[in-house]
């Protein structure tokens, strides 16, 4: 009688691997929900692909926080440093099995897909950004063609005031002209005023007296 099939063999870590928080104290940034960052994986826990997912998934995520200035080097740098361990003992040789093959197609698979999703969400916000930036300079754009708008209606009024300045500076000229003509003519009637004598000038008056009183009583 033949006994019972062999369980599988259980591969699991041989070493502990520390969460970041354990390794670099809280980030400046809260990132708790991000499982690579505050669980650890303890010594002789099976080795699964999800424990490479989310320290792949942690090391994208703080690089670009770190980006942003979020975080702080040291904790990118164990991210890495983190994630590139995980990823040394899925493939190397301590996880020997006849799945490994399939698991590792499994994992490779799930890491593809991971990434695509990571470079599209990466391409959607930079397009979202870039249309933001575009939106923002249209708008800058149309203030700017709004205020040389203005200052060409202020440039066409200060023209029109140099225009009437100068119409009324001339205006002014051809005032001062006459003036100039009037006083010449007053200084020629003063001139054979004081030619006439004396005497003729009263025997005009008083002739242009007696005719007015003659036409009146007339």
């Amino acid at each position: 009688m033949s006994g019972a099939a062999a369980a599988p063999p259980r591969h699991v870590y041989t070493t502990a691997i520390p969460s970041l928080r354990e390794t670099c104290g809280p980030a400046l940034l809260d990132v708790s929900n991000l499982r690579g960052y505050t669980v650890s994986i303890k010594e002789g826990e099976d080795i699964q692909p999800l424990h490479a997912i989310e320290a792949e998934h942690a090391a994208s995520a703080i690089s670009k926080l770190h980006a942003l200035n979020l975080v702080e080097d040291n904790v990118l740098n164990a991210a890495q440093n983190r994630a590139q361990a995980i990823r040394n003992i899925h493939c190397a040789k301590q996880y020997p099995s006849p799945e490994n093959n399939s698991l590792l197609d499994t994992f490779s698979k799930m890491l593809e897909t991971f990434k695509a999703e990571i470079i599209q969400q990466h391409r959607i916000e930079i397009t979202n950004t870039k249309n933001e930036l575009m939106g923002t300079l249209t708008q800058v754009q149309q203030r700017l063609g709004g205020v040389e708008t203005r200052l060409g209606s202020v440039e066409t009024r200060l023209e029109s005031v140099e225009t009437r300045l100068e119409s009324v500076e001339t205006r002014l000229e051809s005032v001062e002209e006459r003036l100039g003509g009037v006083e010449n003519r007053l200084s020629t009637i003063e001139k054979k005023f004081d030619r006439i004598p004396i005497h003729r000038k009263y025997e005009n008056h008083s002739a242009k007296s007696r005719s007015w009183v003659e036409k009146r009583v007339l």
